[in-house]
């Protein structure tokens, strides 16, 4: 694993990410969303460790929401009841997906 959501990958700033990406929906306790260490864009979290995106996780593959702000293309699940690794691979082989 590779640990990228399209452009988004980990490593990233919260910084670069506030640049490329729309707030978040929800950041649990804190005040401001820029000290919270857990963003939310529908059920998709960004989790940070300081400043830097650690793990991006959703417990939610068939019902995968972006939330108000962020709009997620699903193409990868279309069609199928429950996706598997293999088939995942094989068809982002089959396009050209790294």
């Amino acid at each position: 694993m590779h640990g990228k959501f399209d452009c988004l990958e980990l490593g990233c700033s919260k910084e670069w990410i506030l640049h490329n990406f729309p707030d978040p929906d929800d950041w649990g306790t804190r005040p401001r969303f820029e000290e919270a260490t857990l963003w939310r864009y529908g059920n998709l979290e960004l989790h940070f460790n300081g400043d830097i995106l650690s793990m991006i996780f959703t417990g939610y593959i068939q019902d995968l929401v972006g939330g108000e702000s962020l709009r997620l293309d699903k193409w990868i699940f279309a069609g199928v009841p429950a996706p598997t690794l293999e088939r995942v691979a094989h068809q982002l082989n089959l396009d050209g997906v790294d």
